[in-house]
């Protein structure tokens, strides 16, 4: 059970960090655009 647990935190963290990434992502991406707009 604990080693479950800990093992669940650590793919929690992963998902977390390659969320926020890809949203990092996403918002050089749009400021990309709208600099390329004007």
């Amino acid at each position: 059970m604990s080693h479950y647990e800990s093992y669940y935190s650590v793919v929690r963290i992963f998902i977390n960090g390659y969320h926020e990434l890809k949203q990092q992502a996403s918002i050089v991406w749009a400021s990309q655009i709208l600099s390329r707009i004007h």
